[in-house]
């Protein structure tokens, strides 16, 4: 009878822990979306994105997503290509994987395709971030035009609000722009290339705060087909650093090399020639003051019967170690007051107390200033 009731008993606890299992993989499926809304970003004030399941809109599914349609205009003729730049694939809730998919898919063989933004979770299971309403999430889109043999690609129509791409690894005849509704693109192919390069823009310095410079752009390029600007800076690598609208009057550079002196120019083009504008010199301010960092080199095991204890230590600076001689050091044995120590010797602590925490602390510094964060060593001397 025993052995009947121990394994009655062990079955009923299977079956507990298998409902257990099933409750948190079903809450776990349910909570997900949630986490993803929380971490996703929305347009407009008060909007809170959802993420629900579903499939390409022109799969007979009721997930909502927006169209982009391209246009072809002009005696010549080419091709399109659209892909959706998927501002999550940073998040946490991505694989790997996913970061580098597109989220733009073609309807068939015609230039409509369905943008829309979505991320996975649990065995690779589509989700797509819709708003409240309905509607879907806004999408950024790159659009690319390739001319056949026999023509060539002129530009878009600036009514499509085109902008280029301001990644500098992206085709710069490329047209960006927001999706946040059905949208329509017009591309222009010609017999013949555009022979005639833009005007020389004039750009001016308008302010220099820390390492970042804005300009102006006193007097616009024109060109029939202007297609933007290219800003190059120098020192740098590369120089080109980005690139803006054919209808922007300002622009600023951050992260600029801090102290250095600096020259800036834009660059018209079109989709066959470049005009180069004036030069302008700057110098950022000065750079800002970053205080070392301590490192152990040498330090007792956690756990120790030996009653001393031997420290050696380094300086580090964005990663890079400092000359032992090149920074002075402050050390502190438990509740005792701070003390001047050497890098270079290291320090010995003797008479410690068996059964007991220790802790060891070594400040670093130099002429941009102290270590806020000491290194800490905590161990224990066994009886």
């Amino acid at each position: 009878m025993r052995g009947r009731e121990t394994a009655a008993n062990d079955l009923a606890r299977r079956l507990v822990l298998v409902a257990l299992g099933m409750t948190f993989f079903a809450l776990a499926a349910l909570m997900w979306p949630g986490q993803a809304s929380a971490q996703s970003q929305c347009a407009g004030p008060g909007c809170r994105p959802l993420c629900v399941s579903g499939f390409d809109a022109h799969s007979n599914s009721d997930t909502p997503l927006y169209t982009l349609t391209a246009l072809k205009a002009g005696a010549g003729d080419g091709t399109f290509a659209v892909t959706a730049l998927n501002p999550y694939t940073g998040a946490s809730y991505n694989s790997p994987a996913n970061k580098v998919r597109e989220c733009a898919t073609r309807q068939g063989t015609s230039d409509v395709w369905d943008v829309k933004h979505w991320c996975t979770f649990h065995c690779e299971h589509r989700h797509y971030f819709v708003q409240p309403a309905g509607l879907p999430q806004p999408a950024t889109a790159r659009v690319t035009a390739t001319a056949n043999a026999t023509s060539f690609f002129l530009g878009w129509t600036p009514a499509s609000g085109c902008a280029p791409p301001g990644n500098v690894s992206f085709p710069k005849l490329a047209c960006v722009l927001r999706v946040d509704g059905n949208k329509t693109v017009t591309g222009n192919f010609g017999t013949s290339a555009d022979a005639t390069p833009p005007t020389a823009p004039v750009i001016s310095l308008t302010s220099m705060t820390g390492n970042a410079a804005a300009f102006a752009i006193d007097t616009p390029a024109t060109d029939a087909w202007l297609a933007g600007y290219e800003v190059f800076v120098t020192p740098g690598s590369p120089s080109l650093r980005t690139r803006i609208r054919a209808d922007a009057e300002t622009f600023t550079i951050s992260n600029l090399l801090c102290n250095r002196n600096h020259a800036f120019w834009v660059q018209a083009y079109d989709s066959a020639n470049a005009t180069a504008s004036n030069t302008v010199n700057a110098t950022t301010g000065a750079c800002p003051r970053v205080a070392p960092n301590g490192v152990f080199h040498v330090k007792p095991p956690l756990r120790t019967k030996k009653r001393t204890a031997f420290f050696h230590w380094g300086a580090r600076r964005g990663g890079v170690d400092l000359p032992q001689r090149s920074f002075k050091s402050k050390c502190r044995v438990d509740r005792k007051i701070w003390r001047t120590c050497s890098a270079v010797s290291g320090k010995t602590v003797r008479n410690l107390t068996p059964g007991r925490w220790h802790t060891f602390r070594v400040k670093v510094g130099d002429a941009q200033g102290w270590d806020q964060t000491p290194a800490v060593w905590r161990w224990r001397v066994r009886r």
